[in-house]
């Protein structure tokens, strides 16, 4: 999904303004700001955000395998320890 495909077929993505921001047009309100790709120049608007996660979400291979995510009991325990060595060094230095 280039953006290319969204400009030149936005009536597939149910877009009725893919090259304004909604904040910049004057007809712009909360009833049709689903209607517009960008929220200003460059951001897009809540629909806007949703086609492109729905691109990306299209574009994994279902066979694919997730990362998993770092346990949260080892992450802070290691931050915790790190905290604890960097204020043992600094009473550490004080002393000398």
């Amino acid at each position: 999904m280039p953006l290319e495909d969204i400009t030149t077929n936005q009536e597939k993505y149910n877009l009725a303004n893919v090259t304004e921001g909604c904040l910049l047009t004057p007809t712009c309100n909360d009833s049709n700001s689903d209607q517009f790709f960008f929220w200003d120049d460059i951001h897009p608007t809540a629909e806007g955000h949703r086609i492109v996660s729905d691109f990306a979400l299209q574009s994994i291979p279902n066979n694919s395998t997730s990362t998993p995510e770092p346990n949260l009991i080892s992450g802070l325990a290691f931050l915790g320890l790190m905290g604890l060595g960097l204020k043992l060094k600094s009473s550490l230095k004080k002393k000398n």
